[in-house]
């Protein structure tokens, strides 16, 4: 249901000239391309990147299930052959800081290995590339990053919402409205546990005064939660994120 996203012509024809064999799927808080240039130390400008869907035939679903030192959750794809449903994302070049000697770094020289991932490789006949004018060049190897051990959010791991907005704020940039923003939305699960408990932390700078550092970006990312209709994002969760002060009264009313 969502298929109107930015022209990025100028992209289409750099990629036309380098031919490029290796992509990552990203999908995370990478999904801007200035994040990602500044992890894969390339200049915003020359990040190349294709809005994209991963069909549930691969067998994975995103998800709020990978839990890190920093104490909170992210979300991450997780293996879910018989629960797989389409996760949208980028594709992006793989940068030359990246490779080694053409081909993919081991594990030891992974700039995008995170704590709690795997790198695992995906299919090109699994994407649909969601800009018309685009395609998959012929022949093209494609990396992505997976929960290793997957876990639910808890008290001591929760969801932060600065992440989120960084996330939302990466799929702005490929939205026509907000449609890329809301398709992540609703196809990431995990804002609650299967028996409704919400382990939802708004660590948002000035949290009471979100426009500040936001701007009005912050009211479409709470709307698309309060108003999304999918079953992968509970009613009224959104009413159940906390600021910091209010937070270790969930943990009293787990008690």
């Amino acid at each position: 249901t969502y298929t109107s996203y930015k022209a990025r012509n100028r992209e289409v024809a750099r990629v036309a000239v380098r031919r490029p064999r290796h992509f990552v799927f990203e999908y995370r808080e990478r999904i801007g391309a200035e994040r990602w240039g500044a992890v894969a130390k390339a200049p915003e400008d020359m990040v190349l990147s294709l809005a994209c869907r991963l069909g549930p035939e691969a067998g994975y679903r995103r998800s709020m299930c990978l839990r890190n030192s920093y104490g909170f959750t992210a979300p991450a794809l997780m293996r879910d052959v018989g629960g797989a449903r389409g996760v949208n994302g980028l594709l992006y070049v793989a940068p030359m800081a990246w490779l080694r000697d053409g081909e993919a770094p081991g594990p030891d020289a992974d700039l995008f290995l995170g704590e709690g991932l795997e790198r695992v490789e995906l299919s090109p006949e699994h994407f649909e590339v969601l800009n018309n004018w685009m395609t998959i060049p012929p022949g093209a190897t494609i990396y992505t990053y997976v929960a290793a051990t997957p876990q639910p959010p808890s008290f001591d791991f929760p969801i932060r919402q600065s992440l989120i907005d960084t996330i939302l704020g990466g799929c702005l940039q490929h939205s026509m409205g907000a449609d890329f923003c809301a398709e992540w939305v609703d196809t990431t699960d995990g804002w609650a546990l299967p028996d409704g408990r919400v382990y939802w932390l708004n660590d948002r700078h000035i949290g009471r005064r979100p426009w500040m550092a936001l701007g009005g970006s912050y009211k479409i990312f709470d709307r698309l939660v309060y108003e999304s209709t999918s079953p992968c994002v509970p009613e009224g969760v959104l009413l159940q994120r906390r600021l910091p002060e209010e937070y270790t009264m969930v943990q009293v009313s787990d008690g």
